[in-house]
């Protein structure tokens, strides 16, 4: 596992993890989008960074579900892009979950076994 200084560890995929967004609220309202594709890059208890081939808007206010299978649990993750970078085909987005101490356990849990299994 690789650490980042700022949070307890960042743990990078390599190959990235396949999963799916949409988006769940617009300004603070309910809302369901179509399902968007993307490649989780890395994650931490607190964030995810992932690329996906589709722009979403930088100063939008909206709240996404990230959706993605690790050690074949189905893992919801909500919370907001914080940042967005332009790639040469594709662009990739630092997303910040949403305050939630028992997700945040199971990401610890699910990534321990994930890199035990991955050795």
């Amino acid at each position: 596992m690789k650490y980042n200084r700022n949070e307890a560890f960042r743990f990078s995929f390599s190959p990235p993890l396949p999963g799916f967004f949409s988006i769940i609220k617009v300004h603070n309202q309910d809302y369901e989008s179509r399902i968007g594709n993307m490649s989780v890059l890395d994650i931490s208890p607190k964030g995810v960074k992932f690329q996906s081939n589709l722009e979403l808007h930088d100063n939008a206010d909206f709240e996404l579900m990230l959706t993605l299978k690790l050690n074949g649990h189905l893992i919801e993750l909500r919370g907001k892009v914080i940042w967005k970078q332009r790639g040469s085909s594709s662009y990739v987005y630092g997303f910040t979950l949403n305050e939630d101490a028992r997700l945040e356990e199971v990401i610890v849990r699910e990534l321990k076994a994930y890199n035990k299994g991955n050795k």
